[in-house]
């Protein structure tokens, strides 16, 4: 990982300064979890993702995609904090309905313990 990060860096940095740097972690890092999930795949027979993560994943690009149609609504500290109250407010009831996150079902039903 260092070493894609060292390279991308190299380059990235001198053609976008700052943002190339934050473009150059997010390819090293991608890169880093690409190779993990490799690694768990052949050596352990794991895969770490199921098509419940590709759901939630949708629905988190669902949700981001509603909050760039949201106006700014004042300062940044209120714009922040009233966004991340929407984003939870959409999120979670999304999760619980559409079944995404089976210990969450249980665990509601359940009154907050896990187990029956």
């Amino acid at each position: 990982m260092l070493l894609v990060n060292l390279i991308a860096n190299f380059f990235l940095i001198r053609k976008f300064g700052i943002i190339g740097s934050a473009w150059a972690t997010l390819l090293a890092l991608t890169v880093l979890n690409a190779y993990r999930t490799h690694f768990l795949r052949r050596r352990f027979g794991l895969w770490p993702f199921s098509v419940g993560t590709a759901k939630v994943a949708v629905l988190l690009i669902v949700i981001g995609c509603l909050m760039t149609l949201l106006p700014a609504m004042g300062g940044v500290w209120m714009d922040m904090i009233l966004r991340a109250v929407l984003i939870s407010a959409l999120f979670w009831p999304g999760v619980y309905f559409l079944g995404l996150v089976p210990d969450l079902v249980v665990m509601v039903k359940n009154g907050g313990r896990r187990s029956a």
